[in-house]
């Protein structure tokens, strides 16, 4: 019996140390992980599907109901993380947010965070990120293209329409993705955490 007991203990033993080899080699992606994630691939994607509340002024027998639709954003000149955008008002979002500057942004990986592993969109890192839309100053006009444009060249031509104007959506609150189960994160980035991480290159997925 006590041959019986000290097999099970030197199993249990072996399993204890594999694990805590695991851990060290393959921890669990952290809030910080996912964040310093996130920002890295804000920066790479610079298009996201931004989300707002139908107008009445758009369509009365649709107001209030969700609409959503792809935008360019920079983040080129941003240290926190704000996504600027550049809208034409006579687009739907553009119209939407006039009356309800309440919005979120959401972004997906386009390209492999995840080296030697699945390369399914569903196991690559996404997020929303929700706040409020500012308009940018007339006065910053120049900084904010040289921003946009440091992204999107392909924009320039739309500064001669005078219906695009410049806005910031400024960040409130942060869910984020990190994949589809295994170690990543899943859930709320504190915002502090999210405006002082730095965008890491070497940063990649748990596998």
């Amino acid at each position: 019996m006590w041959l019986s007991s000290l097999k099970t203990l030197w199993v249990a033993t072996v399993l204890i140390v594999s694990l805590d080899s695991i851990r060290a080699e393959d921890s669990f992606q952290d809030v910080n992980a996912a964040a310093s994630l996130a920002r890295r691939v804000l920066e790479d994607a610079n298009i996201g599907t931004l989300a707002t509340v139908i107008s009445p002024y758009v369509h009365y027998n649709y107001t209030d109901l969700p609409f959503a639709l792809l935008e360019y954003y920079s983040v080129q000149c941003s240290s926190t993380g704000d996504p600027l955008l550049y809208m034409s008002d006579l687009e739907v979002n553009a119209k939407n947010m006039h009356r309800e500057p309440r919005v979120s942004l959401s972004v997906r990986a386009l390209q492999d965070y995840n080296p030697g592993g699945s390369q399914s969109p569903i196991q690559q890192p996404r997020f929303s990120l929700l706040g409020e839309i500012e308009p940018v100053p007339e006065s910053k006009f120049n900084i904010a293209l040289s921003c946009f444009l440091a992204v999107h060249p392909e924009a320039a031509p739309w500064q001669r329409f005078h219906d695009f104007k410049f806005y910031k959506l400024k960040v409130s609150a942060v869910y984020y993705v990190g994949g589809y189960g295994g170690l990543n994160y899943i859930g709320w980035i504190p915002l502090s955490v999210y405006q002082q991480a730095q965008p890491d290159a070497r940063m990649k997925l748990q596998t």
